[in-house]
């Protein structure tokens, strides 16, 4: 639970010991120094943290925390770190060196109804949001998307597996080892009719047909078959 930072001036000292112990009556943590600063510690440097981490700023406004420049300064980092700023009157003051800062913030006047204007600083108080419970939702939204990208992961790691790699090559292969074979048996097929033919066919030599030797006449039987004609005896017969 963040801290009600309670700024005043030192002359306040007992008026901000029984505002803290009103608070913490009612469930809210106050924080004031000189209480709850350490001995040995940087005492600005506290104060500013405890400004920057408080839920509301709570000024006890009179003459001499406006003329304090200690408060003063806590008022500037009030503003600075964008903290709610109550300002409590416990004088009938109108602020001249806070005026700037304080500018037109709504102030709840301690002098005329003292418990009733606790009680209405309580309630606005609660009204506030606390840092402290912001802080502790912030890792519940975080781990939300964590737990939900998990199964968006191992379900790309399955989707890669189920292709098998393996398969790719085999069936590549198998059609180019076919083809090989196909190629080679069609140049053999070609080649064997070709090359059979050209040493089997010789040219058969033409040869020349001499001229025909023609039967000379025969003179003798020519003058034998004239003379039987001429022959009378040969007629008559």
């Amino acid at each position: 639970m963040s801290k009600i930072f309670l700024s005043h001036a030192t002359e306040e000292h007992d008026l901000v010991v029984h505002l803290a112990n009103y608070l913490e009556k009612n469930d809210l943590e106050a924080w004031y120094a000189p209480r709850n600063i350490m001995g040995g510690i940087d005492y600005d440097r506290e104060i500013i943290a405890a400004i920057k981490d408080c839920r509301a700023f709570v000024l006890i406004l009179s003459h001499n925390s406006d003329a304090s420049e200690d408060v003063k300064t806590e008022v500037y980092h009030a503003v600075k770190f964008k903290k709610v700023v109550i300002c409590l009157d416990v004088d009938d003051v109108e602020p001249e060196n806070l005026s700037y800062l304080l500018g037109m913030r709504h102030r709840l006047n301690w002098l005329e109804r003292r418990d009733e204007t606790l009680d209405k600083l309580v309630h606005d108080i609660r009204m506030i949001p606390d840092p402290s419970s912001r802080k502790i939702t912030k890792p519940t939204v975080e781990v939300k998307p964590s737990v939900e990208t998990k199964p968006i992961i191992e379900a790309k790691q399955t989707i890669e597996v189920k292709p098998p790699i393996e398969t790719k090559p085999t069936v590549e292969t198998k059609p180019t080892l076919e083809t090989k074979t196909i190629i080679e048996a069609k140049q053999t097929v070609e080649t064997k009719p070709t090359v059979e033919p050209k040493p089997t066919v010789e040219p058969t030599p033409t040869i020349k047909s001499r001229p025909a030797i023609e039967p000379k006449p025969n003179t003798e039987n020519k003058a034998v078959i004239n003379e039987s004609a001429s022959d009378p005896a040969t007629e008559s017969w």
